[in-house]
């Protein structure tokens, strides 16, 4: 079965504090957070650690520019992206 999807999203997506549920809703949400204005924080991403191998890396080749931290904003930590606004990918 072929066909096609249309879809009309909102004009603006605005970064919050978010937390992830499973696999897809981390890369959904980490998606949006990039297209976002302001700063998301995505918390509970170890389903992503677990499902894609180096997601992350994958973005930065893309021009995607995301800062892995912890609880104590300490860069490289396994808790939370944070991916900063205006990112175009």
């Amino acid at each position: 079965m072929n066909g096609y999807v249309k879809i009309h999203g909102r004009t603006k997506l605005h970064g919050a504090n978010l937390r992830s549920t499973d696999l897809r809703a981390s890369a959904a949400l980490y998606l949006a957070g990039l297209y976002a204005d302001g700063v998301t924080t995505i918390q509970n991403i170890h389903h992503l650690d677990r499902g894609y191998e180096n997601f992350e890396y994958k973005l930065y080749g893309l021009g995607a520019i995301i800062h892995r931290i912890d609880d104590k904003n300490t860069i490289n930590s396994e808790n939370i992206f944070t991916v900063p606004a205006a990112i175009a990918v």
